[in-house]
């Protein structure tokens, strides 16, 4: 399974990257909107091939019912810091890769200051690409 972590400043373009690359999945995927409604997702231009979970209660057995419930082989999460600190993204990635999950997408918010990730502890233990988006406000 591969892990993708993209990180940027707010307004910098993660949910739009994470929206193209959603779209253009072979298979099938699940978005974990942590942040927005899904109506705004959808205007701003997910498809109606992709599952939105907006979970009431953000939980590790919460998120891979969601994931078993849609079949995902894709799943992406918007974004780490709203993800409460109770799901842990080890864990969260087994269960992920043992039910079939091929690829994971997180958003994460570098700080304004050093552009440093804001959750980097999180990440820590797990296995990941990391890709930084310029811009944002």
């Amino acid at each position: 399974m591969q892990t993708n972590v993209i990180f940027g400043r707010p307004c910098s373009g993660k949910t739009k990257y994470i929206i193209d690359f959603l779209n253009g999945w072979s298979g099938k995927s699940l978005f974990v909107n942590v942040e927005t409604s899904e109506a705004f997702i959808r205007k701003r231009g997910l498809t109606s091939s992709v599952v939105i979970d907006s979970l009431d209660k953000m939980t590790l057995h919460g998120i891979i019912d969601a994931v078993k419930d849609s079949g995902a082989t894709a799943v992406a999460i918007d974004y780490l810091e709203l993800l409460p600190e109770e799901v842990d993204l080890r864990s969260l990635n087994k269960a992920l890769e043992s039910i079939g999950v091929k690829q994971v997408m997180i958003a994460a918010q570098l700080r304004y200051q050093d552009l440093k990730p804001v959750s980097a502890k999180r990440l820590e233990g797990i296995e990941y690409t990391e890709m930084v988006l310029g811009g944002g406000g």
